[in-house]
C-alpha cells in the first residue's frame, strides 16, 4: 500500500462491509464498500480480493489478511508501476501527439 495511505485493519474493511448478504461473490463485496462510500483505502483492498464465493465474514476476513500482507511486502515503485500498467496498457496509443510533428514524415523533426 503506498506510504502515504495508512492500511486498513481486517476490521476497518470488514465493518464496512456488515451490510452484505453471504454467500456474497467479490463483486457483491465491492458493490457493497462503494454503496456506503468506504474509505479508498477499503475499497482497495476489496477489490484485490479473489474472484470466488465467500461463505461468511471469517472468509473475508481470511482473505483480507492475505491482500495486506502481499501489499506489506510491496513497495511503493512496486504499486506504481503496477498501476500504471493496469491504467495504461502499453499496447494503447499516445493520447496526443505534439502539433510541431503533424504532417511530417516519420524521422523529421
Amino acid at each position: 500500500m503506498p506510504s502515504n495511505m495508512e492500511a486498513p485493519s481486517v476490521a476497518d474493511v470488514t465493518t464496512h462491509l456488515r451490510q452484505v448478504k453471504y454467500p456474497a461473490d467479490k463483486d457483491a463485496l465491492l458493490r457493497c464498500a462503494r454503496e456506503v462510500r468506504a474509505p479508498e483505502k477499503v475499497q482497495r483492498v476489496v477489490d484485490r480480493l479473489g474472484d470466488r464465493i465467500y461463505g461468511g465474514v471469517a472468509e473475508v476476513s481470511e482473505a483480507v489478511e492475505r491482500v495486506l500482507a502481499e501489499w506489506r511486502h510491496l513497495s511503493d515503485e512496486d504499486l506504481v508501476e503496477e498501476a500504471s500498467e493496469e491504467s495504461f496498457p502499453a499496447s494503447d496509443p499516445p493520447a496526443f501527439a505534439s502539433s510541431r510533428h503533424i504532417g511530417k514524415p516519420p524521422g523529421e523533426k
